[in-house]
């Protein structure tokens, strides 16, 4: 899955192979570099972030681990505008960015 993004009836779903914390501060940068402001409605350790953008582009993102022990995350987003496939597109490549970004600042420390 690593790579794709799932389109299911009005959800997009895409895989990390980071763990949860990692991804969570990506999908934060990623608000950030968009300027728009998301506000944390439950963070619960293990079990995932819940995030809410109730601005231009009205979305719902959660943040969860795949399975329990294994660094993989999924972060899925809820957008209830038809059309703005490109949006979420474009917070997924951000997403992406900044977590290439990381990895490539931790190979850094280990050489």
């Amino acid at each position: 899955y690593d790579g794709y993004v799932v389109w299911k009836s009005g959800k997009a779903t895409k895989y990390y192979a980071f763990d949860l914390d990692t991804t969570y501060r990506a999908v934060m940068r990623a608000s950030d570099q968009l300027k728009i402001k998301s506000t944390l409605i439950k963070s619960a350790p293990k079990e995932g972030y819940f995030l809410e953008i109730k601005e231009n582009v009205p979305m719902h993102i959660d943040i969860l681990p795949l399975e329990k022990n294994v660094s993989v995350t999924t972060v899925v987003i809820s957008i209830s505008i038809f059309g703005d496939k490109q949006y979420v597109e474009l917070f997924y490549k951000l997403v992406d960015d900044n977590l290439t970004k990381k990895a490539d600042v931790g190979k850094e420390k280990t050489q």
